[in-house]
């Protein structure tokens, strides 16, 4: 994808600048594996988010004993699970894009590296799909840098 060019896509600045983005979206993730994206289910994440009544039949690993121990009444803590993501990225890499200066081809891929860059630093699958007239090339979804 790097067209030939030995120069990387992004410099050190720009990486830095990524460590301080996030990916957010506001539906429900359905990926079995985690990563840092915030899901509205409560599980085993690792972020606490408060207390709920017990009720029979819950997993009694939830249980907050010392509350127990000063309130005689059980309560089960509750954690934000985190979902795992997959993003499917499509870069066109038709004629068109090489319009202006610096190419649209150019800030395309750049900002291609920047979200493949940021999703993986999140531990999310990413994929990248080139594609002009038709599909050129597929890197299928997968995890790591």
């Amino acid at each position: 994808m790097n067209g030939g060019k030995s120069e990387p896509l992004l410099t050190e600045e720009d990486l830095r600048r990524i460590e301080r983005l996030s990916l957010f979206i506001s539906r429900r993730m359905g990926g079995k594996g985690t990563g840092d994206q915030g899901s509205r289910r409560m599980g085993q994440g690792m972020d606490f988010v408060g207390y709920r009544d017990y009720q029979p039949g819950d997993d009694l690993r939830y249980l907050d004993w010392n509350l127990f121990a000063r309130l005689d009444r059980l309560y089960l803590k509750r954690f934000m699970e985190e979902g795992e993501m997959t993003i499917h990225l499509l870069l066109d890499v038709s004629r068109s894009m090489s319009l202006g200066n610096p190419s649209k081809l150019t800030t395309a891929r750049k900002l291609c590296a920047a979200l493949v860059t940021l999703g993986a630093r999140r531990h999310h699958r990413v994929g990248v799909s080139l594609f002009s007239e038709d599909l050129r090339e597929v890197v299928s979804p997968r995890r790591g840098e």
